[in-house]
């Protein structure tokens, strides 16, 4: 540190965490506030230092940008010297600490790690530090994902709050569950409105699900409900015994549903005439679109939503939720993200042929695929409960992951049968993508096949596909907005088709 650090007379204290109470509940790694400030403290009776101020915010995330309303009021107050628990508390990402250095603070971990800017190497520790832990932060969020999407497959609920009429097991709860079925029969014979129904469930006493985590100051709901609530509750799949994860329905395991399909469909027709206009057409919007949560923002990961210049029916875009960020018209992009995806199941070699037994051989696979999971599940449990090294669970489920994909690989190609019909070779060569592959593709039977199968095409290719906010009066450009984040499948199929291009073109394609 500098001298005005060595022994600095203006010493302060930042501790952050988001939802204390989650955090402690589960059991997941990171110091509570208070314990934070506790370590902070020690540190500062340990090298004999005055702490003048404490700044403290709580349950603030670090993955979106919310205001930090005491990190903020301490730029301003600009102590000579902050100590905090770890680098990672007092920046969320390297916009963070260009503040923290341009505002003249020195900062120090609990653990006596110096965070200075006077040299050009102390601040190149304190940016590769920030940057560690920045990447570490998406590779957690990449676990999560996968466990989300595993678990999602495998039919368990995802959701952390009882839903109204059920349990988290799918049992039913009473005396809601009878609520729910006397109304839902209502509804679908026009009997009773929405409105009709949250009248009824108010006088009973029945109340919206309490999602109000213990010992969290934060939560929602415990309200009566309102003619919204009940359609917005009515429209969920898990009533029928589904849930929707990243646009796709799973089936749910061991859930008792409310509502049988039938019943749980004719509310939904219910529910789309009712969205009807004065002039009895229903809304171009659709429910479901091609590359929602699929395509993310480059800037911040965040998944893009679908967004209409002037109302539903006009100018489709996908758009970052952060104001500022990414948006890119929807027509081209689909288009192209559309050719590529064709162009590279192409390259798998087997896909349009129909193998024998394929019903057999993908009963026996998906039993294969369930049990690796059930047996992963239960050996990371055991691992936990032995606190053996995260390095090597880690690695095991770097493992696991690998044979998952390798499943996959050969469910698609049991599946080829079901997708050979978007295979068909067009003489029209006016179409414009990444490589020349472009204009020798027809779209017409990718686009007959359902859209939640070309979305399990989709995801079974690409992790992610980020998007980059086009500068102003440029069109859309494959190459400058899109960036394809391929599975391991993907990414064999990439090379595959780079390989052909190699053998049949100028290598100048390529570049």
């Amino acid at each position: 540190m500098n001298d005005a650090t060595e022994n600095p007379r203006n010493v302060a204290i930042y501790a952050r965490i988001s939802d204390d109470a989650k955090r402690i509940k589960s059991g997941e790694g990171g110091l509570s506030v208070e314990q934070q400030v506790r370590d902070c403290q020690a540190y500062a009776e340990r090298v004999s230092l005055s702490v003048s101020e404490i700044y403290v915010d709580n349950d603030i995330t670090a993955t979106k940008k919310v205001e930090r309303p005491q990190f903020e009021r301490m730029l301003l107050d600009a102590p000579e010297l902050v100590i905090v628990a770890h680098q990672d508390r007092l920046e969320r990402d390297t916009g963070d600490l260009e503040r923290v250095m341009f505002s003249g603070i020195q900062g120090v971990t609990s653990g006596g790690t110096k965070i200075s800017f006077d040299t050009a190497d102390e601040e190149l520790m304190a940016r590769l530090r920030s940057t560690l832990a920045i990447h570490e932060g998406k590779l957690k969020a990449e676990r999560i994902r996968r466990a989300s999407r595993r678990n999602a497959f495998n039919g368990k609920y995802r959701g952390s709050i009882r839903p109204f009429g059920q349990t988290l097991k799918g049992d039913w709860v009473q005396p809601e569950a009878d609520a729910v079925i006397e109304a839902a029969e209502k509804l679908a014979s026009n009997e009773w409105t929405f409105f009709k129904v949250s009248k009824v469930w108010n006088d009973a006493g029945l109340k919206t699900p309490l999602s109000k985590r213990e010992g969290s100051a934060k939560g929602q709901g415990g309200n009566e409900w309102t003619a919204g609530t009940v359609k917005q509750y009515f429209g969920r799949p898990r009533l029928k015994g589904y849930q929707e994860y990243n646009g796709t329905l799973y089936k749910l395991s061991d859930w008792t549903p409310l509502l049988s399909e039938e019943l749980f469909d004719a509310i939904q027709e219910r529910i789309q005439r009712e969205r009807k206009d004065s002039s009895g057409r229903a809304p171009i919007r659709v429910t479901t679109h091609l590359l929602t949560n699929i395509c993310v923002c480059s800037a911040c990961g965040r998944g893009a939503n679908v967004g209409y210049r002037g109302g539903a029916g006009s100018k489709k875009y996908y758009r970052c939720p952060t104001t500022g960020h990414g948006t890119v018209t929807a027509p081209p992009m689909e288009e192209a993200v559309s050719r590529y995806t064709i162009a590279l199941l192409s390259q798998h070699a087997e896909l349009k042929a129909e193998s024998e037994n394929v019903i057999q051989q993908r009963t026996t696979l998906q039993k294969k695929r369930n049990k690796l999971i059930a047996e992963h599940e239960a050996w990371v449990d055991d691992a936990l409960a032995s606190k053996m090294k995260a390095s090597r669970i880690a690695k095991a489920e770097e493992l696991h992951d690998a044979e998952l994909e390798a499943i996959d690989a050969e469910l698609l190609e049991l599946d080829a049968n079901r997708f050979s019909t978007i295979f068909r070779e067009s003489t029209n060569r006016t179409g414009k993508g990444k490589w020349d592959y472009a204009t020798t593709i027809d779209l017409s039977g990718w686009e007959e096949l359902e859209i939640q199968k070309r979305r399990e095409l989709l995801q079974t290719l690409f992790t992610s596909i980020e998007i980059t906010k086009s500068e102003r009066g440029k069109r859309f450009s494959e190459e400058a907005n899109l960036k394809y984040n391929h599975t391991a499948l993907g990414r064999k199929l990439h090379d595959a088709l780079i390989d052909s291009f190699m053998d049949a073109t100028d290598e100048r394609h390529l570049k």
